[in-house]
């Protein structure tokens, strides 16, 4: 599976690049399809963090000039202060773009928490950025209740990656704006 999205994500940053493999990032539809080319079934729960938990081992940052930060439990909460380490490290980006990125990842998560989902929690926050800034969020929320009921869970990802295309998307036209 590393090796497999290693080389897919390679073929599309450079036949199109790092803003389009993002893009695509935050299409739900592409999300849950790059999902099964990798081995999962397009039902299987799992599929968003596993499919990060790979991006996060198969991109690098020097090939395909795209961080991951965060992760699936206690890794979410660390997202803060992995984007500044990994903007300064890989891309010595700007402090404004470092904080426009932690902004951008910190109101993903707000609005998850306190906007959208009642009585939902943060379980998996991840931030996927390029040496330009662009990004894409990738949120999983859990009902702490009954973590097991797999169409409020379904349901809820969709919810959650149709936010993550608009929240890409209002960003994106925002830096059109400059």
């Amino acid at each position: 599976m590393i090796k497999l999205s290693y080389a897919i994500s390679k073929v599309i940053v450079d036949e199109y690049s790092q803003q389009e493999f993002l893009r695509r990032l935050a299409d739900p539809l592409w999300f849950q399809a790059i999902g099964c080319v990798l081995g999962f079934d397009w039902h299987s729960s799992g599929v968003t963090t596993v499919v990060t938990g790979v991006l996060k081992q198969s991109l690098k940052e020097d090939i395909h000039g795209i961080s991951v930060a965060g992760g699936k439990g206690r890794k979410s909460r660390e997202t803060k202060y992995d984007i500044p380490k990994l903007a300064e490290k890989h891309y010595n980006l700007p402090y404004g773009v470092i904080d426009r990125l932690l902004y951008a990842s910190k109101m993903a998560a707000k609005i998850d928490n306190a906007a959208v989902q009642d009585g939902y929690s943060l379980y998996h926050h991840a931030i996927l950025f390029d040496k330009h800034g662009n990004w894409t969020v990738v949120l999983i929320i859990i009902w702490i209740e009954n973590f097991l009921i797999m169409e409020r869970k379904i349901s809820l990802l969709n919810i959650m990656k149709c936010l993550r295309l608009l929240l890409y998307e209002h960003i994106e036209s925002l830096d059109y704006a400059r």
